[in-house]
C-alpha cells in the first residue's frame, strides 16, 4: 500500500498475528475507513481513530480502534451473548467468543452511543450504549417472543419500563437493577391483576389485587408479595 517515511500512510494493508486490516492509514496509524479480520474470523468495518480520543485515562498513542459508525460481527456462537452482556458478565472486547453482530456508534472501541445488537440465539437489542452497556433507552426483543422497552442503567432496567413476557403476563411501571420496583401494575394471562408498590421485585406496600374470573378484590397491604391484614 501507500506509505509515507517508511511507514503505511493512505490505503493499504496490513497482516499481523492478530489478523488483516485493509483501509486507510496516517502515519502508520489505521485511521480513517477500514476493515479488520481477526484470525478468529471476528470482523470489524467502519471508521477508525485514535485510542484514547475520547474516554479519560484510556489514551495511548496508538490508532487503530473504532471511533465512530462501525458494524463488529462476531463469528463464534453461544446463545447468551446479549444477556451476558447486559449483566456485566461479557464486555465488547470479549463477545467474539459469545457471537453476534453490533451496528452502531463507537468510542475508543466500545459500543458508545445508539447502536444495535443481535445475538447469536435471536435476541436483539436496538437502543442507547454507554460504554458497551445499555444505558438510557432501550428496547430488548428475546428470541422466546417476550421483549421490554423503557430505561437501561449500566445494562440493567431501570427507571420506566414495559416488560411483556413470553407467557403473555405484562408489567408496567418502575425498575432498578432489573427488578420492578416502585409504583407498577402486573397484568398476568390467567386474568388477575396487581396495581401498587413494589420493592426489589416482590410487591410491597400498598396495592390493589383483582381476579378478573371472580371479581374478588383486595386493597390494602402487601409484604413480601403476600397479603398482609384484612384489606378492603
Amino acid at each position: 500500500g501507500e506509505t509515507r517515511d517508511g511507514a503505511p500512510h493512505g490505503r493499504g494493508a496490513l497482516v499481523t498475528k492478530f489478523g488483516l486490516y485493509v483501509g486507510e492509514f496516517v502515519r502508520g496509524k489505521r485511521e480513517g475507513k477500514g476493515e479488520f479480520t481477526s484470525v478468529a474470523g471476528d470482523s470489524y468495518s467502519g471508521e477508525w481513530g485514535d485510542f484514547g480520543a475520547h474516554f479519560s485515562g484510556t489514551g495511548t498513542n496508538w490508532g487503530g480502534v473504532l471511533n465512530g459508525r462501525g458494524i463488529a460481527r462476531y463469528r463464534a456462537n453461544a446463545r447468551v451473548a446479549l444477556r451476558a452482556l447486559a449483566t456485566g458478565l461479557l464486555t465488547p472486547a470479549q463477545v467474539g467468543s459469545a457471537g453476534g453482530t453490533y451496528e452502531g456508534e463507537w468510542k475508543d472501541g466500545e459500543w458508545h452511543g445508539m447502536g444495535a445488537f443481535s445475538a447469536a440465539n435471536g435476541d436483539v437489542y436496538l437502543g442507547d450504549f454507554v460504554r458497551g452497556k445499555f444505558h438510557g433507552r432501550g428496547l430488548l426483543h428475546l428470541h422466546d417472543g417476550g421483549y421490554y422497552k423503557g430505561g437501561w442503567q449500566l445494562g440493567k432496567k431501570a427507571g420506566n419500563g414495559t416488560m411483556y413476557y413470553a407467557n403473555g403476563d405484562l408489567y408496567e411501571g418502575g425498575w432498578v437493577e432489573d427488578l420492578r420496583h416502585g409504583w407498577g401494575a402486573m397484568w398476568h394471562w390467567e386474568g388477575k391483576l396487581y396495581v401498587g408498590y413494589w420493592e426489589m421485585g416482590l410487591k410491597q406496600g400498598w396495592g390493589r389485587e383483582t381476579i378478573e374470573r371472580t371479581g374478588q378484590v383486595f386493597e390494602g397491604q402487601f409484604r413480601a408479595n403476600l397479603k398482609h391484614g384484612h384489606g378492603t
